[in-house]
Formats: C-alpha cells, sequence, structure tokens
C-alpha cells in the first residue's frame, strides 16, 4: 500500500507562493547569524 502524502513528508507538495515564503525565511535566519552560507544554500536548495 501507498503511504499517503499526509503521512510522508516527502510526497507534500507546496505551492511556489510557499516556496518563497520559506525562502524569505531562511535568508532572514541567515542574515540574523542564525544560519551559515554554506547552510543557507543547502536548505535553499533542499527548497
Amino acid at each position: 500500500m501507498d503511504p499517503r502524502p499526509d503521512q510522508d513528508p516527502m510526497l507534500l507538495r507546496i505551492s511556489d507562493a510557499e516556496r518563497h515564503q520559506v525562502a524569505e525565511h531562511l535568508r532572514r535566519a541567515a542574515g540574523e547569524g542564525r544560519l551559515d552560507l554554506e547552510e543557507l544554500d543547502e536548505r535553499l536548495e533542499a527548497t
């Protein structure tokens, strides 16, 4: 039986707007020093 999307976060789909919001949040965190540039790049790539 295939897992349901609400049970497996890897199967979730997000909108472009949500993706842009996440990217902006990550950039703010980097600007505040909570993420270094390498981690920011990794997380933006995953987004």
